[in-house]
């Protein structure tokens, strides 16, 4: 096959390289697994556990469950499918950061500014839930100590 038959986009060079992570000589299913602790880190749901629990209208761990369950699953559903779409749309010569592999155009460079910027606002809110749990753990502390509540805000 020529070049040009496997270009994902004609005149821009971006080709495509063999899809071998399931023959048996080239990949093992290993490899497929080494992927699952990036994936885990990406969710990056611990800090938010805590807020989900607090927002539910009736909290229970049954409730916390399901919508962790859904909110995961619809997270691993979206990862995987643009995995796998970039693994077929360049094979074996997929780079770590998939939009690396685009063409320099007006629209990828688009798409890399828009990660970038939701990058920049979404891991400072994650934190919200970190510093609300802080603010609880220090007031039960000074209330057992103090007898003052500070976390209520009508006795501050």
């Amino acid at each position: 096959e020529s070049d040009s038959e496997l270009c994902c986009f004609e005149g821009f060079g971006c080709c495509l390289g063999p899809v071998d992570a399931f023959l048996p000589e080239k990949g093992s299913t290993t490899d497929i697994f080494s992927a699952f602790p990036k994936k885990l880190v990406s969710f990056g749901f611990s800090p938010q556990a805590f807020a989900i629990y607090n927002d539910l209208v009736r909290p229970t761990i049954r409730r916390l469950d399901t919508v962790t369950l859904t909110a995961i699953s619809t997270v691993l559903a979206f990862y995987t499918t643009i995995s796998i779409a970039g693994y077929f749309t360049y094979g074996s010569e997929i780079t770590d950061n998939l939009l690396g592999s685009y063409p320099l155009t007006t629209e990828v460079t688009i798409a890399r500014v828009g990660i970038s910027f939701v990058l920049c606002v979404s891991y400072p809110l994650l934190m919200i839930p970190c510093t609300e749990s802080m603010t609880h753990f220090v007031g039960t502390i000074t209330s057992l100590t103090t007898g003052k509540n500070i976390t209520d805000l009508k006795t501050r």
